[in-house]
């Protein structure tokens, strides 16, 4: 498995913004102890997974639309791991970027950011590395700039509030001989590099390569020959259980249409219920890639099914729809939407005058004519022929029938 790493860097626009407040880099700040304590924030709640006098690490659940403030550090870089579902990273200059699960950014110090979530809820580790200055993980070192919660200063205790029901919020520490599976992936704490591991990072001790020293926040690459300069160095091994095909949900039309501003390849799209899938959905989906680069489905919520279908269906569930989606290999893309109105359409036209499609695919159970009446600003439409007698009608039919 080939994990995303991506490294931002400072610009003139992040830097000017810092050096207007010099004083809050020379600010000295008592220490807080975290450890054990839960930090309820707007946005969904943080608490310290590890730390000592080299790094610190923060679990983080941000909630579905909701995001932190725009701010920087100045004492740490900071590198992100998403453990589930689809971050949110948007920069000073406006720039929105996705970040999916078993991806990872680094966040040099003075670099302003804000990081959200695209999907209901996004889960993270945040590693912070301290320069000399700090010998602990200080949470009021930060400048922010832009808040939507309004809050007034820079001092992150007005911003949290403090709870001890770690259960409740499934708390962890990473420490020796720590083990847990945290959705579809495996953490634990080991004396040892594991080459069959996705990611590998430094806690605690220092790791000589032959051409370098390792320490503490820093990822240990595949296939390197290391000799360990501590008797027991401490290493967070991550693997993959599950898969990485949740990539393939676009959340709203904000993350398409970032995806679409960096990607310049024919872009097949469609949509559809695709309630109970049958031999019928594939041949058309392996007909529609075969026209473009990539194969985007818009997939219909529950409520738009139940709207055109009556009460008793979806049969499937969103969820499990989504679940199979993402296993069908022709499949890029799954854009998840909910139509306001089945009669014109809006929402799925919004759509398609984002990614301004090569083609724009759909069974012969539609024409082109009924599409255009809908969809004028559509460039080129492409009608396929349907597998005779094969649709969830008839399925569901035989079924009853039996």
């Amino acid at each position: 498995m080939v994990t995303y790493m991506r490294i931002l860097e400072c610009n003139d626009r992040d830097l000017s913004l810092s050096k207007g407040h010099e004083s809050i880099k020379h600010q000295i700040h008592p220490r807080v102890e975290y450890k054990n304590k839960v930090c309820v924030k707007p946005w969904g709640h943080e608490f310290l997974a590890f730390q000592n006098e080299s790094i610190g690490m923060w679990f983080l659940r941000i909630t579905g639309g909701n995001r932190t403030s725009v701010h920087c550090h100045y004492n740490k870089d900071t590198t992100i791991l998403v453990l589930k579902g689809s971050m949110r990273l948007e920069l000073i200059d406006g720039e929105v970027l996705t970040i999916n699960e078993m991806e990872t950014v680094s966040i040099p110090h003075l670099k302003f950011h804000s990081i959200g979530s695209f999907s209901p809820e996004t889960f993270l580790i945040e590693i912070e590395v301290y320069n000399k200055n700090v010998t602990f993980s200080d949470k009021n070192d930060l400048l922010r700039i832009t808040d939507i919660y309004k809050r007034r200063d820079n001092k992150y205790e007005t911003s949290v509030e403090l709870s001890e029901e770690l259960e409740r919020y499934g708390y962890f520490y990473f420490s020796q001989n720590f083990e847990m599976l945290f959705k579809d992936i495996e953490m634990k704490v080991v004396n040892k590099y594991e080459p069959d591991a996705d990611l590998s990072l430094i806690l605690d001790g220092k790791v000589n390569t032959g051409t370098s020293v390792l320490s503490p926040g820093t990822f240990i690459n595949n296939g390197v020959h290391l000799n360990y300069l501590e008797d027991e160095p401490m290493i967070l091994s991550i693997k993959n259980m599950g898969c990485t095909t949740n990539h393939k949900i676009i959340y709203d039309n904000e993350q398409l249409q970032n995806f679409i501003k960096s990607n310049d390849k024919k872009i097949v799209l469609t949509s559809g219920c695709f309630d109970i899938i049958h031999v019928g959905h594939i041949h058309n989906l392996i007909q529609a890639k075969n026209g473009g680069d990539i194969l985007m489905v818009c997939l219909s919520s529950d409520n738009q099914i139940k709207q055109l279908k009556g009460d008793d269906r979806p049969v499937n569930n969103y969820q499990d729809r989504i679940n199979l989606f993402k296993m069908i290999e022709c499949v890029d893309y799954i854009i998840l939407y909910d139509e306001i109105d089945n009669e014109t359409e809006e929402t799925l036209g919004e759509i398609m005058e984002i990614v301004d499609p090569h083609v724009w695919v759909k069974g012969s159970d539609y024409t082109t004519d009924q599409i255009r009446k809908k969809h004028p600003y559509l460039q080129n439409i492409k009608i396929l022929e349907n597998i005779p007698d094969v649709s969830t009608t008839n399925i569901i039919k035989k079924i009853l029938k039996n």
